[in-house]
């Protein structure tokens, strides 16, 4: 079903005997459904085909909002560290288990610009030769919005020179604008998964398109889920 598009669904039912749909090994069935909550680190949980590694953690607890690309014979994972948003960082690996950190990549603009006080959320992928990322930026006025960069290596980043290139034009969302937290592309379109951050009350999500990853598109003007964590 497209973006533009509607279609009919129709779901079947009738069985008083049936299991909730609450249950997501009832609902999705063991292949599908990932039961991480209830599973022991290195064991095969029942109704899931993943399970943890048993080496967890594989980076300090702090380097967290990753996002990892296997380029090649490597893996690259950019990731934030919690409480030090001055920059995104670089680790590689040949196995995905075993990570070596090549440090920054990416660091904050002046306190002067938009993006002074804080980068973070980085979502990094490669289409062609040019690698794209998008990521969380905030001001001293903590005004936060979403910025774009390229690269031509993965390792030095060039920021666009539009940023930032997303603010929640809604009230709902306006300079508490945070992603992206999901990005694909579909028949040409950029769909991105953007929330709040709150200020500590309940998060709301949305999701904009584009077809330059400059100019965005909100779907919708209200939050598509709120009361999230």
């Amino acid at each position: 079903i497209t973006a533009s598009s509607t279609a009919t669904i129709y779901m079947y039912y009738g069985s008083s005997t049936a299991s909730s749909t609450s249950n997501g090994l009832n609902t999705f069935g063991r292949h599908n459904f990932d039961n991480f909550e209830n599973e022991v680190a290195g064991q095969q949980p029942f109704g899931s085909q993943w399970r943890k590694y048993a080496g967890n953690p594989i980076t300090p607890t702090s380097h967290t909002w990753a996002s990892v690309l296997k380029d090649g014979a490597t893996y690259k994972m950019y990731y934030s560290v919690e409480g030090n948003l001055s920059y995104i960082g670089l680790k590689t690996s040949s196995d995905g288990k075993s990570w070596t950190d090549q440090g920054s990549v990416m660091s904050t603009g002046t306190l002067a610009e938009w993006d002074g006080n804080g980068i973070w959320v980085s979502v990094v992928w490669k289409e062609d030769t040019v690698y794209h990322m998008m990521y969380s930026g905030r001001s001293s006025s903590s005004v936060l919005q979403v910025g774009h960069a390229t690269s031509s290596n993965g390792t030095a980043w060039t920021k666009d020179s539009n940023n930032p290139v997303f603010n929640s034009q809604y009230s709902w969302a306006h300079n508490d604008t945070e992603g992206c937290f999901g990005l694909m592309k579909e028949d040409g379109i950029y769909y991105m998964w953007f929330n709040t951050l709150g200020g500590g009350s309940a998060r709301s999500s949305g999701v904009a398109t584009s077809s330059n990853l400059v100019n965005w598109t909100e779907y919708q003007s209200t939050a598509i889920f709120t009361d999230g964590r």
